[in-house]
């Protein structure tokens, strides 16, 4: 229907909305409303009296809110996938029935002018609780888990995990997929289930043939040691993304755009470039989390990307009343001297930074090393010392910019000089 043809109560509302109305102004039209970008008619579910059930994908209407009393729901999926939209029924029916619930089918009759899919495809009943055959080579499974199984084993096995009418027949072994698995594509996928009904702690070892003896290794070690420090500091440890868009790597940071590896063909304008810092990542968290008691601290060991080499750097950041230049100092000397690294803070003016209150961390060649690859800090080098990294209070045009309001306190270190220098 076209946006002003018909209106309706809202979910959670008292009045009567047009569609062009929550798209613009319900906080689930103005989250959503991308999905139906372009578009000149939206989708409506009507009853047999022309009532309005839901506008997907955006909001059902009052007319169908669920409450503890509901007896009957009527369950609808929506999309521009058939097979997808297929499955997702397929899942919700089943959770529903293996609660006790009953599930009755509908007829669709999709209209013959509507020609986006082919009208056959989905007129008849619905859901459609289709049971797929699918067989696996008993013997290419017992090279693939190692285990000589027989078939009753590996039809005990696949049983428990949901499978039925398995059988055997000349080394293969056939059995039916229930219709919420879409996860079965390969006779693999079928070996995996074998093991995992058969259980895994019934898989023993085997002792190498190689005599060698094996060993932590360094990177592990100390980021051990790092990941100790910061969480006796009181931070939390996190994993973000290591995607990330000029927009944020240097435009916000007030950072000057230096070399870096563009994506190419993008499929979203936040992930254009492999980032080269990790604090814009970590800010983007604090703004996701700002709705959560302070202080906040966070803390991740990150992969960057400087021009074509990976690196890590530490990274950490503070978001509290009290976040202040003397606090992340003192982050920095805690940590530094747990890994027995000594350093010289000089002053550093980088745009993220308030000016003064911003400081780089300055160490020594390590004695042996004469030639080293590019650091992750271009604004720090050419000193004669080397930059191991920078800490400072963030700016507050830089907290503005991810609509935050609490001062925030930041530090960021070379995780790969750190290994040359650390003396554990």
């Amino acid at each position: 229907m076209r946006p002003d043809e018909i209106s309706f109560v809202p979910l959670g509302k008292s009045g009567e909305w047009d569609l062009e109305r929550i798209l613009r102004e319900h906080e689930k039209g103005i989250a959503y409303a991308w999905v139906l970008e372009g578009l000149d008619r939206y989708p409506v579910i009507l009853d047999s009296r022309n009532r309005v059930l839901s506008f997907p994908p955006i909001i059902n209407g009052e007319l169908t809110r669920v409450t503890e009393n509901t007896k009957d729901i009527f369950v609808d999926c929506t999309g521009w996938d058939l097979r997808a939209v297929s499955l997702a029924v397929n899942i919700v029916c089943s959770q529903m029935v293996s609660r006790g619930g009953t599930v009755e089918s509908v007829k669709v009759i999709y209209p013959d002018e509507m020609r986006s899919i082919d009208p056959g495809l989905v007129t008849g009943s619905w859901p459609r609780m289709e049971w797929k055959e699918v067989s696996l080579d008993m013997d290419w499974t017992r090279s693939w888990l190692g285990r000589n199984l027989s078939g009753d084993e590996m039809i005990n096995a696949l049983s428990r995990m949901g499978y039925e009418d398995c059988r055997t027949d000349d080394g293969r072994l056939t059995c039916l997929v229930p219709p919420w698995r879409n996860d079965i594509l390969h006779q693999a996928d079928l070996a995996e289930d074998v093991a995992i009904g058969h259980g895994f702690h019934r898989f023993t070892g085997t002792v190498s043939r190689a005599n060698t003896t094996g060993g932590e290794r360094r990177y592990t070690t100390i980021s051990r040691y790092i990941r100790e420090s910061f969480v006796g500091l009181g931070f939390i440890e996190t994993r973000t993304i290591s995607l990330s868009n000029e927009r944020e790597q240097f435009e916000l940071m007030g950072r000057k755009e230096v070399p870096h590896m563009r994506i190419e063909n993008p499929i979203t304008t936040d992930h254009t470039m492999l980032r080269l810092s990790a604090i814009p990542s970590l800010l983007s968290l604090l703004r996701t989390n700002k709705h959560r008691d302070l202080p906040q601290r966070i803390f991740e060991i990150a992969d960057i990307m400087v021009e074509d080499a990976s690196r890590s750097t530490v990274c950490a950041l503070s978001e509290d009343n009290r976040a202040s230049f003397t606090e992340v100092k003192g982050y920095v000397q805690r940590l530094l001297r747990d890994l027995g690294v000594d350093f010289i803070p000089e002053k550093a003016d980088l745009g993220w930074y308030i000016r003064g209150r911003g400081a780089a961390i300055m160490v020594e060649l390590p004695e042996g090393v004469k030639d080293r690859e590019k650091g992750p800090f271009p604004e720090l080098e050419g000193g004669k010392m080397i930059p191991l990294g920078h800490f400072g209070e963030i700016h507050p045009r830089v907290i503005s910019d991810y609509d935050l309001v609490t001062p925030v306190s930041a530090l960021e270190m070379d995780m790969d000089l750190l290994l040359e220098l650390t003396r554990i």
